[in-house]
């Protein structure tokens, strides 16, 4: 996604009062796997991957409307 933090505050206007936002996010910044699949990704061999640490998320989602249940 290209903006996270607009992604996540259209995801919390779009649920219902008391509604759960489920994540199933991998985290790859400084993966091997993350490492490989950015230049391929810059060069549009296949779609854009933003990259995360899971403090990165975690605080983003948390930091904007959320709560953060479990992890």
């Amino acid at each position: 996604m290209e903006d996270t933090p607009k992604v996540i505050q259209r995801i919390n206007k779009l649920l219902k009062p008391g509604g759960l936002f489920l994540s199933a996010t991998p985290c790859m910044r400084g993966a091997f796997l993350g490492v490989l699949l950015s230049p391929v990704s810059k060069i549009g061999l296949i779609p854009q991957i933003t990259s995360f640490k899971i403090t990165e998320l975690e605080d983003s989602i948390a930091n904007r409307y959320f709560e953060i249940v479990e992890t």
